[in-house]
């Protein structure tokens, strides 16, 4: 009998300044209505592709990143109205998988918020 190899699922943490994130998806809103969160080559980076693209890359000295490679994406929608809560912060938490939902982490000294997104999966028709 022979068994199957299971396809191992990415798992990202990233620790990231919450100004630096704001930015980074305030400019990917720009160009389109989803952003892709990617880990490679031990960077965490935002990018975004339409007629234009932006992209931000994070290494490990910018952002505290515990990961393999992966790449996910997200609404810029639920993502800048997620920022309003980022912006009571220094540091806001990421954590996601491939094609997974975000979990955004947000602490302060007095309150927590966390917020799961749902990933934007691109089906073929």
């Amino acid at each position: 009998m022979k068994l199957k190899a299971r396809k191992k699922k990415c798992r990202a943490r990233v620790e990231i300044s919450s100004g630096d994130l704001i930015s980074s998806i305030e400019d990917c809103s720009v160009v389109s209505d989803a952003c892709a969160f990617i880990i490679s080559q031990g960077e965490f980076i935002i990018e975004s592709k339409g007629l234009n693209s932006a992209r931000s890359e994070f290494s490990k000295d910018e952002a505290k990143i515990e990961a393999e490679e992966c790449k996910s994406k997200y609404s810029l929608e639920y993502l800048q109205k997620f920022s309003k809560g980022m912006k009571l912060c220094e540091k806001t938490n990421l954590h996601f998988a491939n094609d997974h939902p975000l979990k955004i982490d947000i602490r302060t000294e007095h309150m927590e918020l966390n917020f799961l997104l749902a990933p934007r999966v691109e089906t073929e028709d």
